[in-house]
């Protein structure tokens, strides 16, 4: 008799056996067991018996395990054949498990469960199964339910059977495994992380940034966003979390020891000592699963620890133990353990052991101690102004008083604004000031000092205004009718962020007060306190100035005269020179140069200190300066810059003013801010400002422009990823602009123009992609913050002047370069000449109506297409479809995969902000060029999976997809 190895039996069985279904399999079996045939010959066998490829119609996979099970132990080698079926492909995973729910009563686990486990981890090591079973979830959510309650079912009897010895350890942890993954649906596996990681080393400049944006210009501002913007820096980065602790402080210390005026070293002493716990506090709730979040703050102390000498300077600036004062802080709010204190203390004094302190002159008390020691007097100083002012004004004015000498209202500001009392603190001196502009009847003792505290209270309210923006004083309506006298002067006259308000729209002078106001302090007589309407002095003393200097424009008084009339305003009352000086930079917004002469040699006259023996203004004449100096900083600083020229070398020459460069030195000067920061591996402060400033005299569009130059001169892969850190960096100082320019104007020109496409090729083209998309997401999320507050912009810089002065030299005019903007610059939105006339720029916005199928995710969410993000993205993703449809095929195709790319790895929440806007019909054209790129997994994450139509189009997109 021939063995069922050889030629002739293989022929045999398959000739022998008929083809009519269970009953044939069952035979097929008995035949396979009796002469004990391999899994080999099995196979060979059953498929010339059984042509067709899967046995699942003939329910091959039920027989086998019913026949396994005949007898009183399992039948191990009808399971052998079992095993070899599901990695042959010749029965289903699907048809596998349907069986396996049809065994009844079976007490052998160990290797049923076996093969479960295995074919469990091999239903989900494979992505396209994963990717379609997260689909199903999100279309069946009752189903899965199910699904899940079964899956905690199996896994306690697993883990009472494995207890038991019933089944095998290793069986038990494959089956887990295979649980744990179906768990983490759609990602049983990690995504690919974003690229190598940045920002284990040198500080990243994005968080340099927004922490210097946050400290001196957010200062009032929640800190909702600016964390949120961090945890987006950290996965894009992939910065582990105790890095994320330690490049915060480290950007507050540099911070501290780069500060130079009063002011903004206060802001940042009270965001490092006051703000950043609160922050801490924050990112510690979003700890990850399975860490300790005190940990994590604990160890980012000690790599901070690692830069003694940016502490050690930052000690000597501040004549203080920074580590101390900030971890005490932390132990407060419970962010570090007592005995984690002790030893990074521990470890700090052996460091400080050699390091010399300011000494000569003797120390006054540091400035962290003061701001915190002002946050508990700041809610006191609340308390005590809510008194009746109106039967006690002299104690009102002993607190105001006390407050005005050496630095105290300064730091009482500061902590205010870091702690969200400025506001509070700001509507008493509102109630203070409206009190005091006029009275029915009083002594002259009386009306003495209701201008003192008229005065007073107006200075403070402009500190506030200059430092911390108008919106922390002007909260009525406007138009209401009912506003204080402040806040109309503030919409009328003072100058917000440089930007003067027109001469024409302030209030109407009475020409009587003024002729008397004259009078008054031509005579040097004191003005009349008693009965005094001081809201009527201060809108009519700017014209009483502007008698004046008209008198001198025509030769009528010496500039000696003008002299002793601005110093007769001065020894009065400081709120005065304040509502000159405002004035004065209206008026000569309209003047040419020359004309300007004599207007600014009277701003500067203001700024002069007060002569003689003042009689109510020792107190604030200090802050009078400040105020003076804050709104009228472009005007003192423009002149010198237009004459000189010359372009400020990199970051060390820039100023924290606004000034007005020229068309020659406009790049050069770009140019050396992003050199300067290449160098330094970050962005400082004087590279912020200085850039900040190009922004603002530039525009959104040119600035992209010379940011995405500088990146496409790289070509090492380290200095482009170092590149494009600077560039996402500087994009911060108003990201939502800016992203609308890049995605409108700056990548659409470099991807029409095929005499452009060689710069996008990889890796440039990656890094380019990478900026869009990180800057896009940066941008969704400052303006969904902003939806949260109601329309109101978070930040007060944020509304950029866009037809500011510019002076293009004659070389630089009409050259046609982009870099080189006109003499007035365009809106950002306004479209281009060239656009007008380039059809693939021209984009229809969707509209979506329930007879017709939508085109985008988007259009179902109902988002507003209007909004500038969102039609620049729309613009875009038609441009990219078109460029996967067309038959060419080369660096503008890549680009369009990269950008997609880089939109998955931002993570889910970004991703579908993005991606949201991409035509449906682009998904099966971008898989098809970049096959190999996604996986299953990165599919389900281009769609809104809560949206049927997105489910649909997904599972189709994975089903397409077929790995390398």
């Amino acid at each position: 008799m021939n063995r069922a190895g050889d030629p002739g039996t293989r022929q045999g069985p398959a000739r022998s056996i008929s083809m009519n279904g269970r009953a044939s399999i069952k035979s097929f079996l008995l035949r396979a067991w009796r002469e004990r045939w391999t899994e080999l010959q099995w196979s060979v066998n059953l498929k010339q018996a059984f042509p067709g490829g899967s046995m699942d119609q003939y329910q091959l996979a039920e027989c086998i395990l019913q026949q396994a099970f005949v007898g009183p132990t399992p039948n191990t080698l009808v399971l052998s054949y079992l095993r070899h079926a599901l990695s042959s492909q010749v029965v289903s995973y699907g048809a596998f498990l349907n069986a396996l729910t049809k065994l009844k009563e079976s007490t052998e686990y160990a290797d049923i469960l076996r093969v479960t486990g295995e074919v469990l981890g091999k239903l989900l090591g494979n992505g396209q199964t994963r990717a379609l079973l997260y689909v199903g979830k999100m279309e069946e959510a009752a189903g899965w339910g199910k699904v899940e309650q079964l899956q905690a079912t199996l896994q306690d009897s697993v883990q009472n059977l494995a207890q038991s010895g019933l089944i095998v350890r290793d069986t038990a942890n494959s089956l887990q495994q295979a649980f744990y993954q179906l768990q983490q649906l759609p990602h049983g596996k990690a995504l690919s992380p974003p690229g190598q990681s940045h920002g284990h080393g040198a500080l990243n400049s994005s968080i340099a940034v927004l922490s210097f944006i946050e400290a001196t210009l957010n200062t009032t501002s929640d800190t909702q966003l600016f964390v949120e913007l961090l945890l987006l820096i950290e996965r894009l980065n992939n910065i582990p979390r105790p890095r994320l602790y330690a490049q915060v402080c480290q950007s507050c210390l540099m911070g501290l020891i780069d500060s130079a005026e009063t002011n903004d070293e206060l802001k940042w002493t009270a965001f490092t000592f006051l703000k950043i716990p609160q922050i801490f506090q924050r990112l510690k709730t979003f700890t990850q699963e399975g860490k300790d979040g005190r940990e994590e703050i604990y160890q980012g102390f000690e790599l901070l620890l690692r830069l003694q000498p940016l502490i050690d300077k930052a000690d000597v600036k501040n004549n203080c133990d920074i580590m101390q004062q900030l971890l005490q802080e932390c132990a407060k709010k419970d962010l570090i353990a007592d005995a984690q204190t002790k030893k990074l203390l521990d470890k700090r004094a052996i460091d400080r052991k050699n390091l010399k302190t300011k000494q000569d002159p003797p120390p006054s008390q540091p400035n962290p101690t003061l701001i915190l020691r002002a946050e508990p007097t700041v809610t006191n100083i609340i308390k005590t102004m809510e008194a009746d002012y109106s039967k006690n004004q002299d104690m009102i004015l002993g607190v105001l008083g006390h407050m005005m000498s050496g630095k105290s209202f300064e730091l009482i500001t500061a902590a205010a604004a870091t702690t969200g009392k400025l506001h509070m603190f700001a509507s008493r001196l509102i109630k203070f000031n409206e009190f005091a502009k006029h009275s029915s009847g009083e002594g002259s003792k009386v009306s003495l000092s209701r201008a003192v505290l008229f005065d007073i209270s107006f200075l403070m309210l402009g500190y506030i205004c200059v430092m911390y923006g108008t919106e922390i004083v002007c909260t009525t309506s406007a138009g209401a009718g009912n506003e204080p006298f402040f806040e109309t002067w503030v919409g009328q006259s003072l100058p917000i962020d440089q930007k003067c308000r027109p001469v024409e729209n302030m209030a109407h002078p009475d020409p009587a007060r003024v002729e008397s106001l004259l009078t008054q302090i031509n005579s040097g007589q004191e003005i009349k306190t008693s009965l005094q309407r001081w809201q009527d002095v201060c809108t009519n003393i700017p014209f009483a100035i502007q008698e004046i200097l008209t008198a001198w424009e025509n030769g009528a008084v010496s500039a000696d005269a003008v002299q002793k009339f601005c110093d007769n305003i001065k020894r009065h009352m400081c709120c005065l020179p304040v509502c000159i000086a405002a004035w004065l930079c209206s008026y000569m917004q309209g003047l040419t140069a020359p004309e300007r002469e004599k207007p600014l040699k009277l701003l500067k006259h203001m700024l002069s200190p007060i002569q003689g023996d003042p009689t109510m203004s020792q107190y604030n004449e200090s802050l009078m300066i400040h105020i003076i100096k804050k709104i009228s900083g472009d005007l003192l600083s423009a002149k010198s810059s237009r004459v000189t020229g010359e372009a400020r070398e990199g970051a060390g020459g820039a100023d924290t003013g606004r000034q007005v460069y020229t068309g020659e030195n406009n790049t050069q000067v770009y140019t050396g801010v992003f050199s300067h920061a290449m160098q330094l591996g970050w962005v400082d402060g004087r590279g912020i400002c200085s850039a900040d400033n190009m922004l603002t005299i530039g525009g959104a569009r040119w600035f992209c422009h010379c940011a995405v130059k500088e990146i496409l001169k790289c070509s090492r892969r380290e200095d482009l990823i170092q590149s494009v850190n600077v560039a996402l960096a500087l994009f911060q100082l108003d990201s939502e602009p800016v992203a609308v320019a890049l995605l409108s104007h700056v990548i659409p020109s470099l991807l029409l123009d095929s005499s452009k496409r060689d710069l996008l090729c990889n890796p440039r083209g990656a890094a380019l992609a990478r900026l869009a998309v990180q800057c896009t997401a940066m941008a969704f999320l400052t303006q969904s913050n902003d939806r949260r507050r109601n329309g109101k912009s978070r930040s007060r810089k944020r509304g950029r002047e866009t037809d500011r002065e510019y002076v293009v030299s004659p070389a630089s005019s009409g050259s046609g370069k982009e870099d080189e903007r006109p003499s007035k610059l365009r809106i950002l939105l306004s479209a281009p000449e060239n656009e007008a006339q380039n059809p693939a720029m021209q984009v229809n916005l969707p509209s979506y109506s329930s007879s017709e199928a939508p085109k985008l995710a988007a259009q179902i969410s109902n988002v507003n297409f209007k909004e500038p993000l969102n039609h620049a993205l729309v613009r875009l993703f038609q441009l990219f479809s078109d460029v996967l449809t067309d038959s060419s095929v080369g660096p503008h195709t890549a680009f369009v995969v990269s950008f997609v790319q880089e939109s998955v790895r931002t993570g889910e929440q970004a991703s579908k902000a993005i991606l949201q806007f991409m035509p449906f019909s682009m998904l099966p054209a971008l898989l098809q060029c970049s096959s190999g790129v996604f996986s299953p997994e990165d599919i389900t994450l281009m769609g809104d999976l809560t949206l049927p139509m997105v489910r649909k189009v997904i599972a189709k997109a994975v089903c397409y997809y077929r790995p390398i």
